[in-house]
């Protein structure tokens, strides 16, 4: 068995359940890690890349039918992703009022069946977060690196 990172020329090689992902994907920062058999077959995948996150999206119950301010929302995250060199952003939806919202076609959103992790790499990262659903999460600032501080709930 090797394990290896796929040229991206190779990507073709991977499953067509990804590939709609990976024509999303910048080749220059993106990354197929795969593991061959001894016969060169992939037998093993993982895409790694980066992404601007977007979470947390909230609306006050009160301006919910006003109007304009999910639009609002929505082009300052569309041209804040734009300034900071993104041309997608990655996001979920925990309510069913988002999610009608990112299922609309003029969103141009792509949904992608998965339930979301977040993976520590760091050995100096040991404890998971932790989210809860009754209390919403506590912003945390960041280091001077730009590395989030997360203490243990």
């Amino acid at each position: 068995m090797t394990a290896r990172v796929l040229e991206p020329q190779e990507w073709d090689r991977l499953a067509a359940d990804v590939q709609p992902i990976l024509a999303a994907l910048n080749p220059d920062t993106a990354r197929a890690l795969v593991v061959e058999d001894d016969d060169g077959a992939i037998i093993g995948r993982w895409l790694l890349f980066p992404v601007l996150h977007a979470e947390c999206v909230w609306i006050a119950p009160e301006a919910r039918r006003a109007g304009g301010v999910a639009r609002r929302l929505l082009r300052l995250l569309r041209t804040t992703a734009q300034g900071l060199g993104f041309r997608r952003v990655w996001t979920a939806s925990d309510s069913e009022i988002v999610t009608r919202l990112l299922a609309h076609p003029g969103m141009r959103a792509t949904p992608i069946p998965a339930l979301n992790f977040v993976l520590n790499v760091e050995p100096s990262c040991p404890t998971p977060l932790r989210f809860s659903t009754q209390e919403p999460m506590p912003l945390v600032p960041a280091s001077p690196l730009g590395h989030r501080k997360q203490e243990a709930v």
